[in-house]
């Protein structure tokens, strides 16, 4: 149930802040891959918030989510610098 006015983050949406900043910061760097397991015991949660915060960096444009391969930090081009 969310509340109004904003709501309520979900577990995912905590995910994909504390990545972002991770990323923005640099210390997740552009090219390296991320592994659900990894970041789900990083966490202490299941994949299964994580598996949504990676399609949420998707969305974004933060990360790339490559079929059969998963997802890697998004080089960002001339355009986005």
């Amino acid at each position: 149930m969310m509340a109004s006015g904003g709501g309520r983050r979900t577990l995912a949406d905590e995910l994909r802040l504390a990545l972002a900043d991770d990323i923005v910061r640099g210390l997740i760097t552009p090219g390296a891959a991320l592994d659900e397991t990894e970041l789900a015991r990083r966490f202490g949660v299941s994949r299964t918030p994580v598996r949504e915060a990676i399609r949420q960096l998707d969305a974004s444009g933060l990360i790339e989510v490559r079929a059969h391969r998963g997802a890697v930090v998004a080089r960002p081009s001339e355009e986005r610098l």
